[in-house]
């Protein structure tokens, strides 16, 4: 059908199986087809890189999904594969293979007559009962029926995923379908803290990054204004209200170029956003009991750690939680024989508890125990280990004169 992705593999093979190495104008791991069609003609790449439907990378097996198909009739595929020769270093060989694929005509299957056939339109969940040929629901500056011409994706800003969105490739006169010609690279790591009445956002990149947009909004179907953020890598983002979710989204900039965006994170900015922290011993640390009845030794806090946080706060803390948030206090634990805490309720926090092990056995038994606040913030759940013996002897070393 008109619209539908048509996956394209090739395999060079000699006696002993399959021959990775295949390269096109310096670039590896590549294939060029040629793809005629009624109205003009197509290129496409097919890589080793175990992402475009090739097996895995460098296993000889080159593909990828062909998706320009707008037109119904023939598609003749040509396909030539340069390597260099295994016989003869420094020498190349070549490898051709023709064929070809029918296609049936977009005008088939189009109950809103929009130009998008019902298949492709669903293939990204576009509605098929109304004319939403001029939307854009990706935002990479490519109307839908754009997309469908161009073989790109309505539901994905960087088809290729090569770092930049479509739309900026196309108005550069760049391939959207060809990764190696985007000029802005995939993000990094991306951190985003939402903190007392401030988002701060950190981002690690590419040198070739000139600016980093942030969008920032309050409702999850929308993208919200463009925030020009610079190229530090940090970033305080204070048009928010506390307890109010904002939902944020970055994308790169090299110059003109405009690259793929991230996931969208929500977060939620509060007067106090940091978990209590907190540990817990069973009998003050023992590695060994006699008994089921212990008594476990807890410590917590609410106030932020500084520097790395660690143990029940492992992802809180730290300095800008000092500098920014509140401390709420009022602390709350509860405790369990179970890490899925059946049964247990919150209780005042207390530096000794009376606690009885699990049912069983002689063995290694488990007790754990959270932490919250008087805001609610919840503690990762930490515990502690000891081991149980029914019958606990002491060996005493005896002297004989």
């Amino acid at each position: 059908m008109a619209g539908d992705a048509v996956p394209i593999v090739a395999t060079l093979l000699d006696r002993n199986g399959a021959i990775p190495g295949a390269e096109f104008f310096g670039v590896p791991g590549v294939i060029p087809v040629i793809i005629q069609k009624p109205g003009g003609a197509d290129i496409l790449f097919l890589w080793d890189d175990g992402q475009n439907n090739d097996g895995g990378a460098n296993d000889g097996v080159y593909g990828n999904l062909y998706t320009k198909t707008t037109f119904g009739g023939t598609y003749n595929v040509r396909m030539v594969a340069f390597l260099e020769d295994p016989m003869a270093p420094g020498q190349f060989l070549t490898r051709e293979w023709n064929g070809s694929l029918w296609v049936n005509g977009p005008s088939i299957d189009d109950l809103d007559k929009d130009g998008m056939p019902d298949p492709w339109e669903r293939r990204c969940k576009l509605d098929t009962s109304r004319d939403d040929r001029a939307e854009d629901p990706d935002h990479d500056g490519l109307a839908n029926i754009d997309e469908f011409d161009l073989g790109t994706l309505p539901c994905r800003a960087d088809t290729d995923r090569g770092g930049e969105r479509d739309g900026s490739e196309v108005n550069g006169g760049r391939n959207p379908l060809y990764p190696p010609d985007d000029l802005v690279r995939p993000l990094g790591h991306i951190n985003i803290a939402a903190l007392n009445q401030l988002v701060r956002v950190q981002w690690t990149h590419p040198i070739s990054y000139t600016n980093m947009i942030g969008y920032f909004s309050i409702d999850p179907e929308v993208l919200g204004d463009p925030e020009p953020m610079g190229d530090t890598g940090i970033f305080t983002y204070t048009n928010v209200i506390n307890d109010q979710t904002v939902y944020v989204t970055l994308a790169g900039e090299n110059g003109t170029a405009g690259g793929d965006y991230s996931e969208t994170e929500a977060v939620t900015p509060k007067a106090d956003p940091d978990a209590p922290s907190g540990a817990m011993l069973i009998n003050n640390g023992e590695s060994l009991t006699g008994s089921k009845s212990v008594t476990l030794f807890i410590s917590s806090s609410d106030t932020p750690l500084e520097g790395a946080a660690q143990s029940a706060n492992a992802h809180m803390g730290g300095p800008l939680a000092l500098q920014f948030n509140e401390v709420s206090g009022n602390i709350e634990m509860r405790i369990s024989n179970s890490p899925s805490f059946a049964g247990a309720v919150w209780e005042t926090l207390a530096p000794e508890k009376p606690w009885t092990l699990a049912s069983g056995p002689s063995g290694v038994y488990t007790v754990f125990i959270q932490f919250r606040d008087g805001a609610l913030n919840q503690s990762f759940v930490v515990n502690d280990t000891i081991e149980y013996l029914t019958s606990l002897q002491v060996y005493l070393p005896m002297l004989a004169k």
